[in-house]
């Protein structure tokens, strides 16, 4: 076990469900990540940028003024699109358990669920 610190977090989203969300996406994808041994480097490299990207986007909306969040909120269901896809991949290539995707996937349509009327806020 992992010797580290507890998180200290110092941010609080405005849309906390989206954001717990996304730290789940992010421990999903890492251990999905850490027993595909098979899988291309880039694949892993990316999936794993694509978890950080995620989190950080919502995190940088949420500190938006009101009126323009909705461009971060769009920036992380395009993320999230590309995760989904990454994980497609990975799949169909054969490199992680199935039991791991499909938790992920879930994650994954709750986050496009929530994020979606978010991201049309501007339009």
């Amino acid at each position: 076990m992992d010797d580290s610190p507890a998180p200290f977090i110092l941010f609080k989203a405005d849309t906390p469900d989206v954001y717990q969300l996304a730290l789940e996406l992010v421990g999903q994808v890492h251990d999905i990540l850490e027993r595909a041994d098979a899988a291309r480097y880039h694949l892993k490299d990316r999936l794993d940028r694509n978890t950080t990207a995620l989190t950080l986007a919502l995190a940088h909306a949420a500190d938006e003024p009101v009126h323009v969040r909705w461009k971060g909120y769009r920036r992380a269901v395009r993320i999230v699109t590309e995760t989904a896809t990454l994980l497609d991949i990975v799949a169909r290539q054969g490199c992680a358990a199935i039991g791991s995707l499909a938790q992920a996937r879930e994650t994954i349509e709750k986050l496009q669920t929530q994020l979606a009327p978010l991201a049309l806020q501007g339009n």
